[in-house]
């Protein structure tokens, strides 16, 4: 049986990120989509320089690790004195505050909670109020549950024959597939392409030239009737309503199932169809990513009432069946693209992409900027892909397609992003860097509508381009007006999976809603310690303890567990997720406890449980744990306090299988081992009851180890029957590739640049560690090597400064109110994105099942989607199913 307790720990930033890294990397997903991401934008926009295009060339997985790590130390400043105090590594962890919301069964929501206060007062929900902007809708007494069928690759025929329902009479060429390491067909004249992936996921652009520029998209009132008449024409007759995409842009197309009901896939992840159309009404591009299911159901299925979902939305105590998301208002720049004229001669700077014809007696399709290339081109089809380059030649419009005759064209030419202040100097724009450097650089031909001199605090306007003769020949201009947030979760955690047998599987019993007997607590305005412990029947102490909270505080939005009395008197409780081939009689002998005991302290009816359920467990009173050269990573950082004084803090990362756990350091040694920052050490002394480590003596393993830059290729490698990283260095050893201090491979989805690419890591080789026999490289930091490009440095040792952020406490925050303004039934499936080459399609669900839809926003603008399951509990099985996060 695996255990899956990990030590809570103080909630700095450092900790947290180490936790985040961890989270990062087990989540492939969005490793998956960032490359697949990345591949897209760079086809339809190339990337530009300066921060985010450095940070680009940077694998998906450790991009998305740098960001939560970002995310960590902003985070941690304002809740660092909310985290609980550390406690030793024991058979459970301490229960934390802000983690304890239990897996339970759909239950009703208590019946004060469902009813308004008032006809204006709406609904109590998180802090705030919710408000229903309609009646709820009726709803269907049944209906059906389809069967995903799995996409497959387009063969040549297919690519073609789509093609020309697109009317395009062009040439096929073979390109890198929107998935990582698939190939795709592209069929184009110069003027109109489409990608063809399979059958149901392509990309078609009307014109290149125009769809590589930017327009200010309008509000077009007849967009579903152009869209409408467009697809018929290309055959595409399915039902479907339109939509604006205030996420995306553009508008969504929703297709209509055989019984008319909507389909979608998650919130907030690509529509099945978007279409987007130019300034004059005309269809521009389209992105399609079909449902490939069995139009015959697999049968007819009874639901929940409108009524019931939304008292589920209004319950956070249950936390499965619901698949939930919340963004901040949509924030979209205004962009400037520079245009030159035609039939002039013209220096352009531009991204080169270039794709083989699939007859090998055609030339390449080669583009710069999105417009066909003629001319002296040769050389350009072996260039990597999104090359920039300087040319030379002239812009000419031939059968109404536009191409860029080339005369001269080099690659000894650097792009620039320069982000900081208009100004106006005589005739002259200027941009002012805001990166300390104080560059200052005029604009050749600038727009005459940019906001010189009227940027607004919290705006942010970036400029790529090329410096020439100490100016800026721009090609590209962003502006931001003000700043925009991100997402976050809907307090949900996914669906259960579909039980179609007839026979219906017994749920467990809910664990207990807030009072006398436990459960969890939600805090609410002017609540207290005292006031919650006073209505819960139970001590402050044994509420502080059940919560693992050290100071006598609490904030609004905060989840409590609420212990019940036999909870209260076995003060030491932690939490506990059960895994396939538990059961409650073995749980109790690995807790030391008996089965009645367990059942009682989570008020279970029966010893029914199921994967995925959280339940209480006895944990025995933390007591002094001696240590004997304990083996983790050193972290050593510098805390500056907000009355001017510092210290220094010394910590053990010490990692397992399972997780790993953080030791605060104390003891008069730690002075001396700042040069072994970040490097694994051995530490002999005490674990105390507060989880501090005291350190009497201590060892370094490996004196002379240090970090290193090594440069080499990637390629993926199957070592102990797992798909794994293997990073060849110059001198021509293999690696199996880590990520930092964890101990479990990089996932084969997690690559830098393209297969082949030569790339530059930071990273630590520990003599002797191996995986299957091969030896393990840890790496911190990951880029290509790009020409005239900086060199990484080590960065990994480097002792950090920390300052106090005392302001802005998550107490100091009231909720926004939430105006829920479309509530449909709809059916639901697993956005099929992956399906073709994706090694995890076997563990996605592959029903399409009917759910309720809430949409709506808070007060702030911010936008908030949630999916209830809507199948009747005797159709579903207690355990969660597999799927995407939303977002």
């Amino acid at each position: 049986m695996n255990d899956q307790f990990t030590n809570t720990t103080n909630g700095d930033e450092e900790n947290i990120a180490r936790k985040l890294n961890q989270v990062a990397e087990q989540t492939q997903v969005n490793a998956q989509f960032a490359t697949e991401l990345e591949q897209k934008l760079r086809d339809a926009h190339p990337p530009r320089a300066g921060w985010f295009a450095a940070f680009a060339q940077i694998s998906p997985t450790l991009r998305w690790v740098g960001l939560m790590v970002l995310l960590a130390v902003i985070l941690s400043w304002s809740i660092k004195t909310l985290i609980p105090a550390p406690q030793p590594v024991l058979n459970a962890t301490q229960i934390p505050s802000d983690l304890t919301t239990p897996t339970s069964a759909p239950d009703a929501l208590p019946a004060e909670s469902a009813t308004p206060a008032s006809e204006a007062g709406g609904y109590d929900f998180r802090g705030a109020k919710l408000f229903l902007q309609q009646p709820l809708p009726d709803s269907p007494d049944k209906v059906h549950v389809y069967q995903m069928n799995k996409a497959v690759p387009a063969t040549e025929e297919q690519a073609r024959a789509l093609a020309e329902r697109f009317g395009i009479q062009g040439e096929l060429y073979t390109t890198p597939g929107f998935i990582y390491d698939t190939t795709d067909y592209l069929i184009s004249d110069g003027k109109q392409s489409l990608q063809v992936h399979s059958d149901q996921y392509f990309t078609y652009t009307a014109d290149l030239a125009r769809h590589n520029g930017s327009f200010q998209e309008p509000s077009n009132p007849n967009a579903e009737e152009v869209i409408r008449e467009f697809l018929h024409v290309r055959g595409f007759d399915f039902p479907f309503h339109a939509y604006a995409s205030e996420f995306f842009g553009g508008y969504g197309v929703q297709p209509l199932a055989p019984d008319s009901i909507p389909m979608q896939y998650e919130s907030f992840t690509l529509p099945m169809m978007r279409v987007v159309l130019d300034e004059n009404g005309q269809v521009l591009t389209v992105d399609a990513s079909l449902m490939e299911y069995d139009p015959n159901p697999i049968g007819e299925y009874g639901v929940i009432t409108a009524q019931e979902a939304f008292e589920r939305l209004l319950n956070d105590y249950a936390v499965t069946g619901k698949i939930g998301f919340s963004h901040a208002p949509t924030n979209m720049p205004k962009e400037w693209y520079r245009t030159l004229p035609d039939n002039q001669p013209v220096t352009i700077y531009g991204y080169v992409i270039s794709s083989p014809a699939v007859d090998p007696g055609k030339p390449y399709l080669i583009l710069i900027d999105g417009v066909a290339a003629t001319g002296n081109i040769n050389g350009m089809e072996s260039l990597d892909r999104s090359s920039f380059i300087k040319a030379t030649g002239q812009f000419s419009i031939e059968n109404g397609i536009r191409k860029f005759n080339v005369e001269a064209w080099d690659r000894q030419v650097n792009e620039t992003w320069i982000s900081g202040l208009l100004s106006r100097q005589g005739d002259q724009v200027i941009i002012s860097s805001d990166d300390g450097t104080e560059k200052r650089y005029p604009l050749i031909d600038p727009p005459a509508d940019l906001p010189v001199g009227s940027q607004p605090p919290g705006s942010s306007l970036g400029i790529s381009g090329v410096i020439e003769n100490n100016a800026l020949s721009w090609d590209y201009i962003q502006f931001f007006e003000s700043n925009s947030g991100g997402g976050g979760s809907g307090g949900a955690i996914g669906f259960y999976k579909l039980n179609l047998s007839g026979t219906p599987v017994l749920f467990p019993s809910p664990i207990p809603q807030p009072g006398a007997n436990g459960g969890t607590y939600v805090v609410t305005e002017n609540d207290t310690l005292a006031s919650i412990a006073l209505n819960s029947g139970i001590s402050v102490e044994a509420l502080m303890q059940a919560n693992g909270i050290t100071e006598n505080q609490v904030f609004t939005g905060q989840t409590l567990v609420i212990p019940n009395q036999q909870q209260a008197n076995n003060q030491f409780t932690g939490i506990y997720t059960v895994q396939e081939g538990d059961t409650l009689i073995a749980l109790a002998q690995n807790f030391g406890t008996t089965v009645d005991d367990l059942m009682q302290l989570n008020t279970l009816a029966d010893a029914s449980i199921f994967i995925g359920q959280n339940l209480v467990v006895p944990i025995p009173e933390p007591v002094e744990q001696p240590v004997e050269d304990l083996r983790g990573y050193l972290s050593v950082r510098i805390h500056k306090k907000s009355d001017g004084t510092s210290s220094k803090e010394y910590e053990l990362d010490v990692t397992q299988e399972n997780g790993s756990t953080i030791y605060p350091m104390e003891g008069s040694l730690l002075s001396e081992l700042d040069s072994y920052a970040a490097l694994p050490i051995l530490i002999t002394g005490t674990i105390n009851t507060e989880g501090r480590l005291i350190v009497d003596s201590y060892k370094i393993p490996y004196p002379d180890l240090h970090f290193q830059i090594l440069k080499g290729t990637q390629r993926a490698g199957q070592v102990e029957g797992q798909s794994v990283i293997l990073f060849t260095a110059e001198d021509g050893i293999s690696y199996v590739e880590f990520l930092a201090t964890n101990t479990f491979p990089l996932t084969s989805d997690s690559f830098t640049g393209n297969l082949g690419d030569v790339i530059q890591q930071e990273v630590l080789i520990i003599p002797d560690e191996t995986f299957g026999g091969m030896p393990v490289a840890h790496v911190y930091q990951s880029a290509m090597i790009q020409e005239n490009g900086p060199e990484l440095e080590v960065q990994a040792n480097t002792i950090y400064v920390y300052e106090d952020a005392n302001e802005g406490l998550p107490g100091d925050i009231t909720p926004p109110n939430l105006i829920i303004d479309q509530v449909e039934l709809v059916y639901y499936a697993t956005n099929p994105y992956y399906q073709v080459n994706d090694p995890n399609y076997s563990q996605r669900s592959p029903y399409i099942q009917p759910v309720w839809h809430f949409h709506g926003r808070y007060e702030d603008g911010s936008e908030y989607d949630m999916l209830i399951q809507a199948l009747k509990e005797e159709f579903l099985l207690p355990e969660l199913a597999p799927g995407l996060s939303p977002g």
